[in-house]
This record gives structure tokens, C-alpha cells and sequence, in this order.
């Protein structure tokens, strides 16, 4: 379930911000940094696991598990962050005009 949302965020924040010209290299960048924390997540939990020497896998599945909603939890708490943030910068500025002079 996180994969999905990194991913469907990430491709649509890459859209929205990168030039047309530097999109493949960044969606590739992007692409190769998931695999990589794959790779990284396999490889630590396969290593969790033979060190424990499979009596006890429930104790590394659940550790796996709450290691993963790190990123999510981070991500919740600052996408209202970030939201505020696009709506702020395009929001038109509207100068008023200067009233009137009063006499004196």
C-alpha cells in the first residue's frame, strides 16, 4: 500500500514540477531510488531473519512493518504543509488601488 502512494505521488509531483525536456531521466532517477529501497528493505529483513534463524519471524515482520509507517506518518504530517504552501504561491496578487487624496 506505501509503494503505491510514493509512487502515484512522486510521478504526479514530478510532473507537475520538472520540464517536459528532463522528465525520462527524472521518472528513471525515481524508478531506480524505489528499487534501490527495495532492494535495501529485502536485504535487511533477509538478514533479520536468518539472524533469529526463523524461530521468531513474527518479532521482524512487525518491526519491517513499523519501520514503514516512518515514512508514511512523515508524509501525512506534512502534506497539509505543503498543500498550503502551492495554494499560497498561486494565489494572485491583487494591489488596491490608492484612494483618493484627501484635501486639505
Amino acid at each position: 500500500m506505501g509503494s503505491s502512494i510514493y509512487w502515484t505521488y512522486s510521478s504526479a509531483i514530478i510532473q507537475k514540477i520538472v520540464p517536459d525536456a528532463y522528465l525520462g531521466r527524472m521518472f528513471s532517477l525515481d524508478l531506480a531510488g524505489f528499487q534501490l529501497a527495495t532492494v535495501i528493505s529485502t536485504i535487511v529483513t533477509g538478514v533479520a531473519t536468518n539472524g533469529i534463524h526463523g524461530d521468531a519471524v513474527r518479532p521482524v515482520v512487525f518491526a519491517t512493518g513499523l519501520a514503514s509507517l516512518v515514512p508514511l506518518l512523515v508524509w501525512v504530517l506534512l502534506l497539509p504543509r505543503i498543500d498550503r504552501w502551492e495554494a499560497a504561491e498561486s494565489t494572485p496578487v491583487v494591489i488596491q488601488p490608492m484612494e483618493e487624496p484627501i484635501p486639505v
